[in-house]
């Protein structure tokens, strides 16, 4: 924390964002500031970014939903060998909202209520749990765990996807969504 409030100096600090081993703080001038020692050095590659609205940290990669509603991206995938800016293909990733980082995972909310997934596992299982997630519609919520997605729709309802080994998406009826 001492490392992230010396590179902060005068400005303040407007969120923040705990990956398995390094954090990311939002700074009010929306660049990013980062401490600690993830598995891959790429994870803390976050001096180049600017207009940042929102941060987000996975096992070993870092996020920012960039105020234009593109994202930025700098880690591994789970092997360590795959640098995500170059491997994760996220042009297409335009008019996003939130994002939600899972182990090493990225899901993204449109602000028309649809999703992007993008993984570093590469694994046909991975793809196949999260299967369907690109028909999600309504959504206004999103949230990511190790392997698995949960959203909320604009109905109250909740939906999810992914790993489900430890019983994390059994989930029933609607929730108050703001």
């Amino acid at each position: 924390v001492e490392q992230i409030m010396n590179m902060a100096g005068e400005r303040e600090v407007v969120s923040v964002a705990a990956g398995m081993r390094h954090t990311l703080a939002l700074l009010e001038d929306g660049t990013v500031a980062v401490c600690g020692e993830p598995w891959s050095k790429r994870a803390t590659e976050v001096e180049g970014w600017t207009d940042i609205a929102a941060i987000y940290a996975g096992s070993d990669f870092s996020a920012g939903l960039k105020i234009d509603g593109t994202v930025v991206v700098c880690g591994s995938d789970v092997t360590g060998t795959k640098d995500l800016s170059r491997t994760w293909d996220l042009s297409q990733w335009t008019d996003m909202v939130m994002l939600a980082a899972g182990d090493y995972y990225l899901v993204g909310l449109r602000s028309d209520g649809t999703l992007l997934y993008t993984d570093g596992f590469e694994t046909e299982e991975n793809a196949r749990a999260h299967n369907g997630m690109q028909y999600w519609e309504g959504i206004v919520h999103i949230a990511a765990g190790y392997n698995h997605t949960v959203a909320v729709m604009e109905d109250g309802g909740v939906i999810s996807a992914g790993s489900n080994g430890s019983g994390q998406q059994v989930l029933s009826g609607k929730v108050q969504y703001p």
